[in-house]
């Protein structure tokens, strides 16, 4: 019984890869092409330590070998936050928060706008007796938003750049 499973798993997953299926996320689900076009972009700095946090985790989401020594493309990326009281006590005192990050990005090749968008990662904590607890947690909060944007924003890049090869081999139109 249990070989029929197995052989039921096998024959779907080779029939997928007869087709041409190909994950869209995670690191080494994309085109080889498109991982070499995404190694070619540079990361402007980000203002304050939120956007610090989020630049370090996009050059390794895009550059896990270290920054390209010629880019062809460069990210902009504005980062901004809100920090707003979920919960309250009795005594009107804030008990969890919730941390709103904003990506607004931008990606340039010679000058020019070739990609852009907005992504977004809500993040709540609860605050804590101890202060030295509540700092950590919101630099933890920094650090998960920082990664979850970065990957975001490859995965919107990847997408990008999928598209643009498949326009220019001529399996799509160009977006008007």
């Amino acid at each position: 019984m249990w070989w029929r499973n197995g052989l039921l798993a096998a024959g779907t997953l080779l029939a997928l890869s007869a087709c041409g299926f190909r994950p869209m996320y995670g690191r080494y689900s994309a085109d080889p092409a498109v991982n070499l076009q995404l190694a070619g972009v540079t990361v402007d700095p980000i203002a304050e330590r939120a956007g610090q946090l989020l630049h370090n985790a996009l050059l390794t989401e895009l550059n896990p070998r270290g920054e390209p020594a010629k880019p062809v493309y460069h990210l902009q990326v504005i980062l901004t936050y809100s920090d707003n009281p979920l919960a309250t006590s009795r005594e009107d005192d804030a008990t969890r928060n919730v941390v709103a990050y904003t990506a607004i990005y931008k990606l340039f090749k010679d000058r020019v706008v070739i990609a852009q968008g907005i992504d977004t990662s809500n993040v709540s904590y609860d605050f804590l007796v101890e202060h030295y607890a509540d700092i950590t947690a919101e630099s933890d909060i920094q650090k998960r938003s920082a990664k979850l944007l970065a990957q975001e924003i490859r995965n919107d890049l990847a997408a990008y750049f999928i598209r643009a090869g498949k326009v220019n081999s001529g399996q799509l139109p160009p977006v008007p």
